[in-house]
């Protein structure tokens, strides 16, 4: 089928709904300069009280769907394969971030109230998944693999680096330019300093550092707010 592309430049009202070709669906939305570009009517993707201003999305394949209730800027989506799925949920918000899915069944989910600069999340192979709580604050520069994107085999033609999940619990800090590999579990209310390495569990209500990390500090918690004290 051949591809069809969008380029959202008129600023769309709160208080109305439109719909492209079935794929496309906004409703009380805030989109500017946006570039949308779809290969299959298949795919889908809605704003829903969203604002989306200068994001780039590009869905190749079939039954794919993107669900955007949140603030991006700048932001890029890349989906190719089938079934997948991206959800980012209300009250984020994301800047100069991308989201990388490929493959078949694989979908990212970020839940209420998280924030991020600059990330960059890969979810690659067969129903795999990254999911990400609510309310976790990532800095500047946090990249998020659940898989190697290219594959390692033995003599038989074995796949030896299959793709794995990421599980990041709720009210969860990471630090500037931290790396979180795939079939790692953080748990809720933990930190994790900056330029750490994170290829292993974190315990919930922990502090940890270094790369790869170790735990220096149980039974902590952490706010918003800056220090004033």
């Amino acid at each position: 089928m051949k591809k069809f592309t969008y380029y959202l430049s008129t600023l769309f009202s709160r208080n109305a709904k439109y719909v492209f070709n079935k794929s496309i669906y906004i409703h009380s939305s805030e989109l500017k300069r946006n570039h949308i570009k779809l290969d299959n009517h298949s795919n889908k993707v809605s704003f829903l009280n969203a604002t989306a201003k200068k994001c780039n999305i590009r869905v190749e394949g079939k039954n794919n769907e993107v669900i955007i209730r949140a603030t991006l800027c700048s932001c890029s989506i890349y989906i190719v394969g089938e079934n997948n799925k991206l959800i980012i949920d209300s009250e984020c918000s994301f800047n100069d971030s991308r989201f990388i899915i490929n493959g078949s069944n694989n979908n990212i989910t970020i839940l209420h109230e998280t924030t991020a600069n600059n990330l960059m999340a890969v979810c690659m192979g067969k129903s795999n998944h990254i999911h990400i709580g609510r309310g976790c604050m990532f800095a500047d520069n946090v990249e998020l693999w659940s898989s190697d994107t290219h594959p390692i085999r033995d003599e038989n033609g074995s796949l030896l680096n299959p793709s794995k999940p990421i599980t990041i619990k709720d009210h969860v800090w990471i630090g500037k330019h931290t790396k979180i590999l795939k079939g790692v579990t953080i748990g809720e209310n933990a930190i994790i300093g900056m330029n750490s390495l994170v290829c292993k569990n974190i315990q919930g209500h922990t502090l940890n550092v270094g790369s790869p990390t170790r735990c220096i500090k149980q039974g902590v918690y952490w706010e918003r707010n800056f220090i004033t004290e």
